[in-house]
């Protein structure tokens, strides 16, 4: 099972489960034993499909470019990109708009890691 740490993410901080993980012999840079996920090939090979969930969170990130998923028991859905080497989400709950965020992904071991980043 894959676990996901996300420092600051658009709906709460917090550790997240990914179910069903995929596995791949891709080459990635290494940095103190961490590997950046730098290319939307690398995202979708370790990331899309898969269901985070965490503390009243749970999301989806789809290989159509949505983002869907609860938080705290109210749905939710949006739209993500991958571009400049950043995952780029927004999304709307209770037909209130949330700021687009993006992050660097890095993966260590078994676990995914999003740091915010400025566009």
């Amino acid at each position: 099972m894959w676990r996901v740490l996300v420092f600051v993410m658009l709906l709460g901080c917090g550790s997240y489960e990914i179910t069903q993980p995929e596995t791949s012999s891709a080459v990635m840079p290494e940095m103190h034993g961490n590997r950046t996920i730098r290319t939307e090939e690398q995202f979708r090979r370790y990331v899309v499909g898969q269901t985070l969930m965490s503390d009243g969170v749970e999301m989806t990130i789809g290989a159509d470019y949505s983002v869907n998923g609860r938080y705290r028991g109210k749905p939710f859905s949006g739209s993500w990109e991958f571009r400049k080497g950043l995952f780029c989400h927004s999304a709307t709950r209770d037909v209130h708009s949330m700021d687009r965020q993006c992050f660097r992904v890095t993966q260590h071991e078994r676990e995914i890691m999003l740091t915010l980043m400025p566009e």
